[in-house]
Parts: C-alpha cells; structure tokens; sequence
C-alpha cells in the first residue's frame, strides 16, 4: 500500500476540484488568483504551527516570507492552532525527471 502522497499535474477541468481546494484555501477569490498563476511547484501558506510542519515533513523547502502576507490578504483573520496568522510562507519542492512523484521526490 502506498501510503506518501503523490503530486499529479492537473491541467484541465481544473475548477471540479474546488471543493478539495477550499480545504487548502478557505477564499474562493484566492484559489482564483493561483490558478492563473505560472505552473511552478511552489506552495504558500501561513506561518502556522498547523502547516509549517506538513510542508517541511513532505520534502518541501523554505524559499521565503511575505511579512503580512496573510493579514493584508485575506477579508477575514486566519486562525491557525488557536492564534491569528500574520505571515505568509512559501515553501518550494523540487522534483526530477517527468511522470508522477511522490512528495518526496521520487518517481512513481
């Protein structure tokens, strides 16, 4: 049984997976705006106890932080482990090769 979660490109009937989405990103306008953004493997997320490690434990790199990122962002105060999230993070993940990955890295 495969149990590390595997990445696979998703390039058309993109909006059917919303419902999936809003689990990740809980603004249906911000979901928009990633959508049209270039294909890179790069996540962004809030400083928050809750995301952090998940990123970090699935091979996922620290590439940078937007002070307010989150707070100037968003119409509402994000919580995240019981304290409001001020910071965005991005995190990037490198991958080799074509075909399916798996977080970490390795081809499937």
């Amino acid at each position: 049984m495969d149990t590390v979660p595997r990445y696979d490109m998703i390039v058309a009937d993109k909006r059917k997976h919303l419902p999936l989405l809003l689990l990740a990103d809980e603004q249906e306008s911000m979901i928009d705006h990633y959508r049209h953004m270039a294909a890179a493997l790069m996540a962004g997320t809030g400083d928050s106890p809750l995301t952090v490690p998940f990123y970090e434990a699935n091979g996922f790199r620290f590439h940078h932080r937007v002070p307010r990122g989150i707070a100037d962002t968003y119409d509402h105060p994000i919580v995240g482990a019981g304290v409001q999230v001020i910071d965005k993070v991005y995190f990037s993940f490198e991958y080799g090769g074509g075909g399916r990955t798996n977080f970490a890295g390795n081809l499937t």
